[in-house]
């Protein structure tokens, strides 16, 4: 991934924007910490293929919530759009 803000179109911004507000707030957080502490941990359960299926997903929802978060520190910015012709 490169340095320097991600360049996004408008309706990725917004989006971006609706994840932080939500999650930066002191409920979000709070919230953000629970999902954390029940879906952050570790994925392989020897013998139970569905189980990590489903572990392994609910980590990849989590982690999209905190990647999207932590776009308000690397920061973004929004692309200028195409016209057609």
């Amino acid at each position: 991934m490169g340095k320097g803000p991600l360049k996004v179109n408008r309706t990725q911004a917004e989006r971006i924007q609706d994840y932080i507000a939500t999650f930066n707030t002191p409920t979000g957080k709070r919230v953000l910490e629970d999902l954390e502490a029940e879906y952050g941990g570790e994925c392989f359960i020897k013998g139970d293929l569905y189980e990590t299926l489903h572990r392994s997903s609910c980590r990849d929802f989590l982690d999209r919530i905190k990647a999207m978060v932590s776009l308000e520190e690397r920061g973004f910015e929004i692309e200028e759009e195409q016209k057609e012709e």
